[in-house]
């Protein structure tokens, strides 16, 4: 019975598809009339950049301390979406410009979003303003009032229990956990070969025996060509894997020392702020000399551990 009825309520959905986008190009017309018609056809290309932008803010900043236990300010974790919108102002006019040409799905009653707003701005020019000269937040009396209110509202008990922490700390510290979660697999692999984990001891080991590393790699997943590959191949294979576990170790230390933190960025991804001007080009040679074939862990030495 039940595929009888999905049967029959997929055809009546594609049987009444037109019916309905005729529905929808007639709301649009109405609003157009309301509000105007350069105005709607702007609320509309804006519906192409608030979607992916809010969803990507969501996953990469409101939520990015959540695996850390931590939320950001009260307030700031829908409000702090204005930031984005703004540092990224040049990429998100793309998708303004760059509108679907399909439907969501083949049920979609909303035809494609292009052609909505093509229909829209062909209509005569009416003389109202495409935009509005503020920002629709200043309709509120007290926007991070309002923000903190929603949060109460949306927000899991589990979650409001967060400790809250500004946009710098929340980055720093979040991302220092999970950089030191994922250097436990070369500290895992460090351990196998009779050392603490640490960057210092895995530095003396390569200095005793060079071959440390290859047999470190062995403990990290590895492709089948990598399996089978042996001799220079298999090192070949193994560097680049070695060199990112090295850099993680790396960068554990720094941040633990305080030599080194996390900061925020609105228009990139959180990147990693060392002691000095040039010392990322510095790590950059001294990461190579420490996995090359002749390893040379001197430069990785001065530049970190006596940092």
């Amino acid at each position: 019975m039940a595929r009888i009825y999905t049967a029959y309520g997929t055809f009546y959905l594609r049987a009444t598809r037109s019916t309905s986008r005729r529905q929808e190009f007639a709301a649009d017309l109405a609003a157009a009339r309301i509000c105007g018609r350069d105005a709607y056809a702007a609320a509309l290309r804006e519906l192409n950049v608030l979607s992916p932008a809010h969803e990507f803010y969501m996953s990469s900043y409101a939520t990015l301390g959540v695996g850390a236990g931590l939320l950001p300010p009260p307030g700031q974790v829908f409000g702090g979406f204005g930031a984005l919108l703004a540092a990224r102002a040049e990429e998100l006019d793309g998708l303004r410009e760059d509108l679907p040409t399909e439907a969501a799905s083949p049920y979609d009653s909303h035809p494609p979003l292009a052609e909505r707003v093509a229909r829209i701005e062909a209509l005569p020019d009416d003389g109202l303003p495409a935009r509005s000269a503020r920002p629709s937040l200043g309709l509120l009396s007290d926007p991070v009032a309002a923000f903190t209110a929603l949060e109460r509202e949306v927000l899991t008990p589990e979650a409001l229990a967060l400790p809250r922490l500004d946009w710098e700390d929340l980055v720093h510290r979040s991302m220092s956990q999970y950089v030191a979660q994922g250097a436990e697999d070369i500290r895992t692999a460090l351990t196998a070969e009779g050392t603490d984990g640490s960057l210092a001891a895995l530095l003396d080991a390569i200095d005793a025996d060079p071959a440390v590393l290859w047999r470190v790699a062995e403990h990290f997943p590895r492709s089948d060509a990598a399996k089978a590959a042996t001799g220079r191949a298999a090192r070949e294979f193994a560097r680049p894997a070695v060199r990112r576990a090295l850099n993680q170790l790396v960068t554990v230390e720094l941040t633990a020392r305080g030599t080194a933190r996390w900061q925020l960025s609105w228009s990139d991804s959180a990147s990693v702020r060392y002691p000095a001007d040039g010392f990322a080009e510095q790590l950059t040679l001294a990461l190579d000399a420490a996995v090359a074939d002749r390893p040379d862990t001197e430069p990785l030495r001065k530049l970190v551990l006596a940092s």
